[in-house]
């Protein structure tokens, strides 16, 4: 009877040792990835433009204003460039 159990017992060793060699082969599961969001678009530019006249006549002078947002550079044209 003790030689039977001792068998049964090496038995049920041995199949767990198999099942644990036969799990540790597995290939690891790779994390799903996490989709990176993308980022925002630039805001556009704006640009508001106005005059402290609503004629000018030749030779006149006029004063203009103007605010602008979201702009690398602005420029008059023709003639006038950068500012």
């Amino acid at each position: 009877m003790t030689q039977s159990r001792f068998c049964r017992n090496s038995l049920t060793a041995l199949s767990l040792l198999a099942f644990l060699v036969a799990g540790c082969n597995k290939k690891p599961v790779a994390a799903p990835r996490t989709q990176e969001m993308p980022p925002p678009p630039a805001a556009k530019p704006t640009v508001s433009i106005s005059a402290d006249r609503t004629s000018v006549s030749k030779g006149d002078s006029v004063k203009l204003s103007w605010t602008s947002t979201d702009a690398q550079n602005i420029s008059i044209a023709p003639e006038v460039g950068a500012v």
